[in-house]
């Protein structure tokens, strides 16, 4: 076990995440929508942490991006497909279907009654859980094709490809050489989907984070892995992630 997780409420930032990973050198915190995330490095101790939280609160506090909002009758964008909202007239109601385009394309569609209000955490929370179920299906039809594409032209091949059901890690490669792709990518521009097929793939030859395997990464990537994993570290998701 490579890391241990809990929460711990703050004064300022609210209930805050933490992750205590043996291989954490430094604290890290980032926001996951209103979620805030503290990575610790191991024989941490609550008040260290506590301390490093009254530190950065500052900072924290400027950049925590507002609720993500749906509006019904607006829809989002993203490559290969539009993610649609509408209104529903049961009241308290979240619920989400697929429709087709006149090419054949499925898109999906999410509902919300009018007095449900998406500003809300328990809402956000309720929606995030919502979108890797409404990705999958969507992820099979776009994300397998692509990394397979760009498999065959690496030249290399998983033993298979598989569409996860979790949203934490957007990829994973299994020593029986099986790499598993989170829904969740979906949710990304089609260069950091490649990325993240990329990484995978250099997992292939180095089952670690090493010098050689970024190298590798980079190179699968056309030269621009490294410009490419800032871009993902940096992404502000339009959508709720669990």
């Amino acid at each position: 076990m490579t890391s241990a997780k809990g929460y711990m409420d703050h004064a300022l930032l609210g209930r805050v995440q933490v992750t205590v990973n043996r291989r954490a050198r430094r604290y890290t915190a980032r926001w996951k929508g209103t979620q805030l995330n503290l990575t610790a490095p191991p024989m941490c101790t609550t008040r260290e942490i506590r301390e490093v939280l009254d530190h950065l609160a500052p900072r924290l506090l400027a950049s925590r991006p507002g609720p993500l909002r749906f509006i019904p009758g607006h829809h989002i964008g993203f490559d290969g497909f539009t993610l649609y909202v509408e209104s529903l007239r049961e009241p308290g109601k979240i619920g989400f279907r697929y429709i087709r385009d006149s090419a054949g394309d499925f898109h999906p569609v999410l509902g919300l009654s009018a007095d449900v209000d998406t500003s809300r955490p328990e809402i956000q929370r309720q929606l995030a859980s919502y979108m890797p179920r409404i990705a999958r299906p969507i992820a099979i039809r776009i994300l397998l094709p692509l990394a397979e594409s760009i498999s065959g032209r690496l030249g290399a091949n998983p033993a298979r490809w598989e569409i996860g059901r979790g949203a934490h890690r957007l990829g994973t490669c299994g020593s029986d050489r099986v790499i598993s792709l989170s829904s969740m990518c979906i949710y990304l521009p089609q260069r950091l989907r490649e990325y993240i097929i990329c990484h995978e793939l250099a997992h292939l030859t180095h089952f670690d984070h090493s010098a050689a395997f970024h190298e590798l990464c980079s190179r699968y990537c056309g030269g621009d892995g490294d410009a490419r994993r800032a871009e993902l570290k940096a992404y502000s998701w339009p959508v709720p992630r669990p």
